[in-house]
């Protein structure tokens, strides 16, 4: 097992901690056991330095009890509930979270979380504050404020969209897909049975 601290980091653990916290307590989330399990995972690993616990066998064998000879080849149950916890951040940030000014966000790629701070509205946060978890990235932390911000932004416009359509909102979630609005079995109609 490998662990690893990335010298100079800065993180806030006690913080980070009770942003999962809140998040995993979220109707969200809380209807969601193992998405909420995937995350829990994924923040003690990052904080314990775990590299090797945030790699794609080890999250199998741990969260999902794949056994040792998993093949994420052939078995996507990590990337697909991967991707699902994505899109419950999304939803969480732009809900009950969009004050939260500790976030936990897992990128596109990969499973190691990030841990952007927002500012704090209508005044200056301290620029170590800021950089909490931009620090162990090597990144700016402007630019972790605007991608947090762009990422919330897009998911309440995108929630907005969805409850103006027709049949009003969606269960906190859900979302309709941009590609398609009909739906299911109107595009595939039911296959016509022979009669005798």
């Amino acid at each position: 097992m490998t662990k690893h601290r990335d010298p100079g980091s800065t993180l806030d653990e006690d913080r980070i901690r009770d942003a999962l916290a809140r998040i995993l307590a979220s109707d969200t989330f809380s209807r969601s056991p193992k998405i909420s399990l995937l995350l829990s995972h994924l923040v003690e690993r990052r904080l314990a330095g775990d590299e090797e616990g945030l790699k794609e066998p080890q999250i199998a064998q741990t969260v999902f009890g794949q056994p040792k000879e998993f093949n994420p080849r052939s078995n996507p149950i990590v990337r697909v509930n991967a991707s699902r916890l994505r899109n419950l951040l999304r939803v969480y940030y732009a809900g009950p979270g969009q004050d939260d000014d500790q976030c936990i966000l897992l990128p596109d790629v990969g499973y190691r979380p990030d841990f952007p701070r927002r500012k704090a509205h209508g005044s200056e946060a301290s620029s170590s504050a800021e950089t909490a978890g931009d620090t162990v990235n090597g990144s700016q932390p402007q630019a972790a404020n605007e991608d947090t911000a762009n990422m919330t932004g897009r998911a309440a416009a995108a929630s907005s969209a969805a409850s103006s359509r027709v049949g009003g909102a969606l269960p906190p979630g859900m979302r309709r897909s941009a590609r398609s609005c009909a739906p299911w079995r109107s595009v595939f109609p039911p296959p016509m049975r022979d009669r005798a």
